[in-house]
């Protein structure tokens, strides 16, 4: 019958549509993953960009089922503009979400992969975003998640984009008795000493300036290297502070600790001396 053959047309589109979706949706997903890994643009295929092209593969092939279903969409359209407003204000903080993830995402200033910093102090690489949050990994391999709308109104630093490569500044002090060129040349000398520290770059060069300058018990330089990305700078500064430390002392290079200088009145110390503890010094005599 004909009921009988519009059922088996029915079912069979089903069959052919739903797997030819799936198959399809994740080819793209999949050629897309291919074509970004390949491109200098660091973007990533995150799981929001992948539900949304899930979502629109799935479209055509519901439209087509239900066409063969005699299924019209005019009534449920209607009744989802009347009830849409209801429904938005419901989901209001869910669909800021949502749409901020896709800001996120399209921006293209925050990547999978990149390492950031918030201005409210959580920093991690970026692992995820997904259609409500988003997922920092910290250093200590913690997770800290943050509400896509959240995100997006943040001051963020990116240390990774727009190249990971990273200016790192050590300071160092010496006495005021130091040679500063003769503390430049050493400093720089075991730098190069460090060549083939791992993460350890040598262009731009290394150098160092007399800055900020004078201090209160010394003279302060900065030295100043860049590394391959955020997480090297760690292993590089351990590694060249061990060295102009070793070298310092071979050199006779004093690095001074703060110093107070007291000017007393002539007589108050003897005179508080004398008091004795618990009892307040005689004023002095002008």
């Amino acid at each position: 019958s004909r009921a009988l053959e519009h059922k088996l047309t029915v079912l069979a589109a089903v069959v052919i549509i739903v797997p030819l979706t799936i198959g399809v949706s994740r080819a793209t997903i999949i050629l897309l993953r291919f074509a970004l890994a390949r491109s200098a643009t660091g973007w990533h295929v995150t799981t929001l960009t992948a539900a949304t092209i899930r979502i629109l593969w799935a479209i055509p092939g519901l439209l087509v089922i239900l066409n063969l279903l005699d299924i019209s969409l005019a009534p449920a359209l209607t009744a989802l503009g009347v009830g849409g407003i209801a429904v938005s204000l419901a989901l209001k903080d869910t669909l800021a979400n949502l749409f901020s993830g896709f800001y996120i995402s399209m921006a293209g200033n925050i990547h999978k992969g990149d390492y950031v910093q918030l201005d409210s102090g959580q920093e991690g690489f970026v692992e995820d975003v997904s259609w409500r949050i988003t997922t920092l990994r910290t250093l200590q391999n913690n997770l800290v998640v943050i509400p896509n709308s959240k995100l997006s109104e943040a001051l963020v630093t990116n240390y990774s984009y727009p190249e990971q490569r990273l200016a790192v500044r050590i300071p160092v002090g010496v006495s005021y008795e130091a040679d500063i060129d003769h503390v430049e040349r050493v400093i720089l000398e075991e730098v190069e000493a460090a060549r083939g520290l791992d993460g350890l770059l040598f262009d731009p060069p290394p150098l160092v300036r007399f800055n900020p300058g004078f201090g209160d018990s010394s003279l302060n330089l900065v030295l100043i290297v860049h590394v391959e990305e955020f997480t090297k700078q760690y292993l590089v500064q351990d590694q060249l502070r061990r060295r102009i430390l070793a070298r310092f002392r071979r050199e006779g290079i004093v690095i001074p600790f703060p110093i107070r200088t007291l000017d007393l009145p002539p007589g108050s110390l003897k005179r508080a001396l004398d008091a004795g503890p618990g009892n307040p010094a005689p004023p002095a005599v002008s």
